[in-house]
């Protein structure tokens, strides 16, 4: 059986696929629920999803596309 083991993303590769987004704004993003919760790696580091970031970066360019 394969098992597919999903990158994580640690804080400056999210701010770089997000166009720049800065740290307060995600984390004030993240507290509202519009931005994916990063996962804790240990005491004083946190990754985020590959894919639950590229799945708001889809939503965000859907959103900017509609009329």
């Amino acid at each position: 059986m394969m098992t597919c083991i999903e990158k994580l993303m640690n804080e400056s590769e999210v701010k770089e696929a997000t166009g720049g987004l800065s740290r307060t704004t995600r984390w004030r993003l993240i507290r509202d629920g519009q931005f994916p919760k990063p996962i804790p790696i240990s005491n004083s580091r946190k990754a985020w999803l590959e894919s639950e970031i590229q799945e708001w970066i889809r939503r965000k360019v859907a959103a900017s596309r509609e009329f």
